[in-house]
C-alpha cells in the first residue's frame, strides 16, 4: 500500500512539473531579407543578381513542452527581392515570398533569463513572382526551415520575452524554357535577421 501511495505521489508530482513547464506563446517581429539564388539570376541575364534590402515581417506561435524542447509555427512575409543588373539597376521582375513553417524549437534557459535556441523543421514557400519565369513558382514549394537565435525574459516583464534571431528557408526552383522543357533546378536560400517579442501564457 505504501509503495502504491509513493508511486502515485511520484506520478502526480511529475505531471505537475510537466504542467508548470508547458507554456504556449505568441509573438512577432520585424527584420531584413537576404537571398542567395545559386546563380539563377545570372542564367536569366548576364551579370545580374537577386537582391533585397526590404523589410520583412514575422508572426509565430508555439508551446514550450519542457525546459529544452518546444514546437513552433511561423509565418514570414519576406521583403521584395528583385533582379539587379551589373550596375545595380532593378530589372522588371521580382518576388514577394511568403513562408509558413512548422519547426522544433530547441534551447535552454539560463538563470539570467537568456535562452539560446535553434529551429529546425519544414516549410511551404510561395515566391509570388511578378511574371511566370519559375516553373514551380506559382503553386508553392516545400522547403527546409531553420533558424538560430536567443530570447531574453526579464524578471520585471512577467510573460514577455524578447527575441533576436536569424531564420531562413531553403527551397528548390525549376527554370524551364522552350529549348529545355525539363528545365534546370536551382537551390534558393531566403533568410532574415529580425528582432521581435512574444508573450508566454
Amino acid at each position: 500500500m505504501k509503495k502504491s501511495l509513493i508511486l502515485m505521489a511520484g506520478v502526480l508530482l511529475t505531471a505537475q512539473a510537466n504542467a508548470d513547464e508547458f507554456h504556449p506563446y505568441i509573438g512577432g517581429g520585424i527584420g531584413k531579407t537576404s537571398i542567395n539564388d545559386s546563380g539563377w539570376s545570372v542564367s536569366e541575364q548576364e551579370g545580374s543578381r537577386m537582391k533585397s534590402n526590404a523589410m520583412d515581417y514575422h508572426a509565430f506561435a508555439g508551446v514550450y513542452q519542457d525546459k529544452i524542447f518546444g514546437f513552433e509555427l511561423g509565418y514570414t512575409k519576406y521583403g521584395r527581392t528583385s533582379i539587379a543588373d551589373g550596375i545595380g539597376k532593378a530589372v522588371d521582375y521580382h518576388w514577394q515570398p511568403t513562408s509558413i513553417s512548422a519547426s522544433v524549437n530547441m534551447g535552454y534557459t539560463s538563470k539570467s533569463g537568456i535562452r539560446p535556441f535553434v529551429l529546425l523543421g519544414g516549410s511551404y514557400v510561395k515566391i509570388n513572382q511578378s511574371r511566370p519565369l519559375i516553373k514551380n513558382g506559382e503553386n508553392g514549394v516545400v522547403g527546409l526551415h531553420y533558424g538560430i537565435g536567443a530570447e531574453y525574459a526579464p524578471a520585471v516583464t512577467k510573460g514577455v520575452t524578447f527575441r533576436v534571431a536569424y531564420e531562413g528557408d531553403m527551397i528548390e526552383i525549376n527554370r524551364s524554357s522552350i529549348v529545355d522543357p525539363a528545365g534546370k533546378d536551382y537551390g534558393i536560400s531566403l533568410g532574415s535577421v529580425y528582432a521581435g517579442a512574444a508573450y508566454k501564457f
